[in-house]
Order: C-alpha cells, then structure tokens, then sequence
C-alpha cells in the first residue's frame, strides 16, 4: 500500500494578499509550457508527461540537496500547463525548467484553485505526490495530468491501469500510480536517484 500524507503537512510556500479573493493566497513561481512541443519532446524520448516533469525535477533535487522543503504544483490549462515552485524560502529553479522543450514564460502568481501537487522535496527524498480526497482511497489507480477540473487521481479497471503502465507513450497525459511503497529507481541525463510515491490527500 502507498504511503499516505496529507497537504496540509507539507504545504510549503510565502503568503500575499490577493485582491482577486479578497483573502491571503499562497505565492508560487510558474514555468509556463505549451503542449505540443511537450507532447512531441517527450514522445520522442518515449516518455509521457508524468517522466517528461518528475525525471528533471527529481534529477536536480537529488543533485542540489536543498535543506528547505519545496513543493512542486501542476497546472493544466486550454493551450498550455503550469508547473508552479513554492518553498518558504527562494529557491533557483531555472534549470531545468527554463531548458524544457515547450517553454514558454515565467513569473511570479498566486495559486490557482485547480493546482494539484505533484512533487514535494522533504529536504531528503523526492516524492511524487498523487492527489486524492481521502485517506480510503485505493485500488488501481490512474491520474489523468490532463483534467481541467482539479483533482486527477481515479480508479480504473485491472485492464486499463495494466495497459496504461505498460504503454506509458500511447497514454500521454496518464499515469497507473504505482501501488506499492518501494522507491523507485529512476535514470536521468546519466544521473541516478530515487523517487517515492505517496497519495495526499487534499482535504
């Protein structure tokens, strides 16, 4: 079984005023990216999304060692997806992000209400974040990176989260979220790490 925590535990990220609402809003950096380069760059390598971001990010954090945690937040719009970087305190992220196939722009915001987590650095392990509502959730499960409406994890049939895992570029935007708790050993540009999975649960 997958290792459970809860947003509100590894919530990492300075605080302003948002007019928009009225009410104060986390602050996060954005790496905007347009989805057919995306698409095509990842394809090519034989990655879908979920490798196209987890792979760079867990490959710098592994290298740099930041002693702060950062939490790392997934956008997913019309034309193009946001990868959002929060930390309580600033951290450099250019790289990888601003050398990404589909790189678009960045800047400085405040959350949207649809950013889901999707990577958390606890100042030792890399950890892929998979949200869900509650803490009961479990069987086989898919995350669909491409859903407009916020959350992305779901349940799907033995059939379908077998065909997803194993053809990783035929589903682009999904993933089958491994189900067991061992650390996963992923390569990157020569560089070798470790990457743990957990659901969070967001309320």
């Amino acid at each position: 079984m997958l290792q459970r925590v809860r947003l509100a535990d590894i919530i990492c990220c300075q605080t302003g005023y948002n007019p928009a609402t009225g009410r104060v809003s986390a602050i996060g950096k954005d790496f905007v990216y347009r989805w057919d380069p995306v698409r095509e760059s990842a394809m090519q390598r034989g990655l879908n999304l979920d490798s196209f971001l987890l792979l760079p990010i867990a490959a710098r954090l592994s290298e740099k060692k930041l002693r702060s945690p950062v939490l790392f937040w997934f956008t997913p719009m019309n034309d193009v997806f946001v990868v959002t970087v929060t930390s309580k305190r600033n951290v450099d992220f250019m790289d990888p992000f601003h050398s990404l196939p589909g790189y678009a722009e960045y800047g400085e915001d405040y959350m949207r209400p649809h950013s889901r987590p999707i990577v958390y650095w606890d100042g030792e392990t890399v950890i892929r974040t998979h949200p869900v509502l509650d803490a009961t959730t479990q069987g086989h499960l898919v995350a669909d990176l491409g859903n407009l409406f916020g959350l992305t994890v779901a349940g799907s049939s033995a059939e379908q989260y077998k065909d997803i895992r194993e053809n990783p570029v035929d589903y682009f935007e999904y993933l089958a979220v491994p189900e067991a708790s061992e650390q996963q050993v992923c390569n990157w540009n020569g560089t070798t790490f470790t990457v743990r999975h957990a659901l969070c649960i967001v309320r």
